[in-house]
């Protein structure tokens, strides 16, 4: 299973935003975006499943809304 997009510029949008995660962190995470992507019937990776991570990456219960703002922007920038 893929990724459909380059995952690096979104990578480094939520850094510049203070969210860093260790790079085994977004290995494993990775792992849970495939699985998403399956469970959805998919075999590819695309921005929406980006979503899953406002549930992922958060160290603070108070950062998961500005988490979750800036997937979403990421994903439909419009």
């Amino acid at each position: 299973m893929s990724l459909r997009f380059d995952f690096l510029p979104f990578k480094r949008l939520l850094q510049t935003n203070g969210f860093i995660a260790s790079d085994r962190r977004w290995r494993e995470s990775m792992d849970l975006l495939r699985a998403y992507a399956w469970l959805e019937g998919r075999n590819e990776v695309n921005h929406n499943d980006l979503m899953v991570y406002s549930n992922v990456l958060w160290d603070k219960p108070e950062d998961r809304i500005k988490l979750k703002s800036l997937i979403a922007y990421y994903v439909n920038p419009g």
